[in-house]
């Protein structure tokens, strides 16, 4: 029994200390500037390669976060019968998960500014992101 109550003593004060830890590292992996990349039209994966070679010049800053919107970026084909509602509909996908991701980064980095870059159907998910009344608090 003494060993028992010994051992829920240590996992409570390992929890603590984790927790607290956890705390610590949080506020301290927030980088110096976040920038956050959404591709275009009939990019893929990744940042794209327009958006990409913008985030490499980004990079040659020190303590430089980065992460891209995972959405579904539409190929263009103008002449396919649901081309713009395929294409709007990608867009909504983007925007909301661009809310995602500053909501996010926010939660725990609030303080810190947020570079956004966007190349063609990624421009336009930023452009209905900062018209939906967005926070633009530290974006730049």
């Amino acid at each position: 029994m003494r060993h028992l109550r010994w051992l829920i003593v240590v996992v409570v004060m390992a929890a603590f200390a984790v927790s607290a830890g956890w705390t610590s590292a949080q506020a301290m992996a927030c980088p110096s500037m976040e920038f956050i990349g959404v591709r275009g039209s009939g990019e893929h994966s990744g940042f794209g390669h327009t958006v990409g070679s913008v985030l490499s010049h980004v990079n040659a800053q020190a303590g430089v976060g980065n992460q891209t919107i995972d959405y579904w970026a539409v190929n263009v084909n103008a002449w396919e019968p649901k081309y713009f509602f395929n294409y709007m509909a990608s867009v909504k996908q983007g925007v909301e998960s661009l809310d995602d991701a500053v909501s996010s980064f926010r939660t725990g980095c609030g303080a810190t500014p947020i570079i956004m870059a966007g190349y063609s159907q990624g421009a336009e998910v930023i452009d209905h992101w900062l018209s939906s009344g967005a926070s633009l608090t530290n974006v730049v």
